[in-house]
């Protein structure tokens, strides 16, 4: 990174950027990882670009990891807002909504977040929905996890119940997972009946 600077060649500097950010917070320095994550994303060439909304992700995941929610609506408000361009790519446009379904998860609003990956995942269609395709699929499957351990027993089974039905399109079901998140709370709420219904 110092090399690069002192070379003057700033073109790709973003680059070296994420991944020292990257870096420091696999090493658990957070707070270093996202001043460089935040330093990544102001030298970037390609604003509206994949490596720019992935950057721009992290840095709203990484002030969500610190609990400093304050900056991840700021990151993420401006974020979405830059993806409602005319101009902006539909890659970049589904990746803001991932990031906003991430902050809501972290809220709470697990339903706000079901929509917001719904938006996302209709937002980027053609070819790209074929590499796409699978973000949505790890951000429901992330969702079924916490909504299983954060939501009283009957709201849990409803949202795990909208996942199943709202999104046939994804490039394999989610029914089977989302079955067995089903079957864990089941299991965890002592509802053998359902259970043995279900198995009959």
């Amino acid at each position: 990174l110092d090399l690069q600077q002192r070379s003057g060649q700033a073109a790709t500097l973003y680059i070296c950027w994420k991944n020292v950010g990257e870096d420091l917070i696999k090493l658990g320095r957070a707070d270093e990882g996202l001043e460089a994550l935040y330093q990544a994303h102001r030298s970037i060439d390609d604003p509206a670009g994949s490596t720019a909304s992935a950057i721009w992700r992290e840095i709203v995941d990484g002030e969500i990891s610190r609990h400093n929610l304050a900056a991840a609506h700021r990151e993420c408000d401006a974020f979405v807002q830059q993806s409602e361009a005319a101009a902006a790519p539909q890659l970049f446009r589904g990746s803001a909504l991932l990031a906003r379904a991430d902050l809501e998860m972290e809220e709470g609003h697990y339903g706000n977040a079901v929509d917001s990956v719904k938006a996302a995942s209709e937002a980027v269609t053609g070819k790209e929905a074929e590499l796409f395709g699978y973000e949505p699929v790890y951000e429901l499957m992330s969702l079924g996890m916490v909504a299983m351990q954060s939501l009283p027993y009957a709201e849990a089974m409803a949202l795990v119940g909208r996942i199943d039905r709202e999104f046939p399109k994804l490039p394999f079901a989610i029914s089977a997972y989302a079955r067995q998140i089903l079957d864990y709370r089941r299991r965890m709420a002592g509802d053998f009946d359902a259970l043995l219904r279900d198995d009959g």
